[in-house]
């Protein structure tokens, strides 16, 4: 409740910040509410948006507009649906309709869909032309690089949200995405977080991979 209501604040002051009105900013914080609060969200939750914006204000790297990067983290998993293959486009078709109603330019739309897209492959080509995307797509991606303990934590909450696929082609199609994720000559596109948590998250996908393949 106390981080929820930490969210709500963060959420509010924010608005007050960017001068939307009241009432669109309400209606924001309701949609942001009823989606991640969804009980089939075990990691893709509110704590999940806790963590980026805590990663946010204790990195040293420069935002060059708040607005869209923090509307990107606030908006890029507000659809979740772990059967389907659509979530980022329709997470991100909602950001812009809102921020639209708020009153944001065209420029600042456009630069949090490509944000919210990207993240389907954490591909920072998908949109390069923000020059926030490296620091958002990074924030998304720490949780990678967290302790062995907390990682383990966050891979378990994974299989709570694919709890509907069994054992075998789960431990398969999750040691492929992790696959992919090691194959990439870095994870991290900011010096900052590459330098903080390269070594740790590759070391975290590593032995989960093993555990999933080989110890059954």
């Amino acid at each position: 409740m106390h981080e929820h209501s930490a969210l709500s604040e963060a959420w509010f002051a924010l608005m007050q910040q960017l001068a939307v009105p009241s009432d669109t900013a309400q209606a924001g914080w309701q949609q942001l509410q009823q989606c991640y609060t969804e009980p089939h969200r075990a990691y893709h939750n509110f704590s999940h948006i806790a963590a980026m914006l805590r990663n946010l204000t204790q990195s040293s790297v420069a935002m060059h507009d708040e607005a869209v990067l923090k509307l990107a983290i606030w908006f890029h998993d507000l659809i979740y649906d772990p059967t389907a293959k659509d979530n980022e486009a329709r997470s991100a078709e909602l950001a812009v309709q809102w921020m639209q109603q708020a009153g944001f330019s065209a420029e600042r739309c456009d630069a949090v869909r490509a944000c919210i897209l990207a993240t389907a492959s954490h591909q920072l080509q998908l949109a390069a032309h923000v020059p926030d995307a490296a620091l958002f797509l990074d924030l998304d991606l720490s949780v990678l690089g967290l302790p062995p303990a907390q990682y383990r934590h966050y891979a378990a909450a994974i299989r709570k949200e694919y709890a509907w696929v069994a054992a075998i082609p789960y431990r398969l199609g999750r040691a492929a995405v992790l696959k992919k994720f090691l194959a990439r000559s870095e994870l991290y596109f900011t010096p900052y977080f590459r330098q903080k948590l390269e070594a740790q998250a590759r070391h975290n996908l590593q032995r989960e991979r093993r555990r999933l393949l080989y110890f059954f």
